[in-house]
């Protein structure tokens, strides 16, 4: 069977064998999946950039205390 991309990120970020990867319960390797490409993104400047994009981009609430420190510094 052919090793897929997140297959080999997953070996490379925990040392699992790929046999043992492929007989992984699912939501462990959703887990290790996701821990595996967001460890491969901090490597370089531009994936920091999309990650810290992506965070900004998932906030549901108001940041009110920034709201409020730049409502002091333009006056209102």
């Amino acid at each position: 069977m052919a090793t897929t991309f997140f297959e080999h990120l997953v070996y490379q970020y925990s040392g699992i064998s790929i046999a043992e990867i492929q007989d992984l319960p699912f939501t462990v390797w959703m887990q290790l999946r996701f821990d595996a490409y967001v460890s491969k993104l901090n490597e370089t400047e531009d994936g920091r950039e999309l990650l810290e994009k992506a965070w900004i981009l998932s906030q549901t609430e108001a940041d009110r205390e920034g709201l409020a420190n730049l409502m002091k510094l333009i006056g209102g």
